[in-house]
């Protein structure tokens, strides 16, 4: 059965989360994983994956990028260290099967990092600054712009 990630977050977290769409990419493995952020704060960052096996390490480094759907701008943090602090079975009700979702806490954050991820979280508690644009939907912008600029061109 799926573990209820309400009981958990009701009574652990401590930190101020804001949902976003992004993704991290974990690094320190033999191939890179790519996994959906489903929140993330300034102590750490929630990612959700379809394999948990590939995950065999509680200590890795990892990629985050998010996208600003207003500003279009776009965050890399990267080379971040991280612990896995939970792991769990949630129920995602877009696919409607379980999947795995990680909290992590960053470790040995460097100072640019720390100034990036406060910058971000200062940006989200602005009113109407959500971090909602999907990969997609920040490829088809920049299509667009592409195909502006060429038809201009000609």
């Amino acid at each position: 059965m799926p573990y209820n990630c309400n009981q958990y977050h009701g009574s652990r977290r401590k930190a101020d989360r804001f949902k976003t769409h992004g993704i991290v990419a974990l690094t320190s493995f033999e191939k890179p994983i790519a996994a959906s952020i489903y929140d993330i704060a300034l102590g750490g960052v929630s990612f959700i994956t379809a394999n948990e096996m590939e995950i065999c390490r509680n200590e890795f480094r990892i990629e985050i990028l998010i996208f600003n759907s207003l500003t279009d701008f776009e965050y890399l943090i990267s080379q971040v260290m991280v612990r896995v602090i939970w792991k769990g079975l949630v129920f995602d009700p877009e696919i409607h099967k379980p999947i795995w979702r990680f909290n992590v806490e960053y470790i040995d954050l460097d100072s640019l990092q720390q100034r990036k991820l406060q910058g971000l979280y200062s940006l989200e508690q602005q009113p109407m600054t959500g971090f909602s644009t999907s990969i997609y939907k920040k490829y088809h912008t920049l299509h667009e712009k592409h195909e502006t600029y060429c038809s201009l061109k000609r």
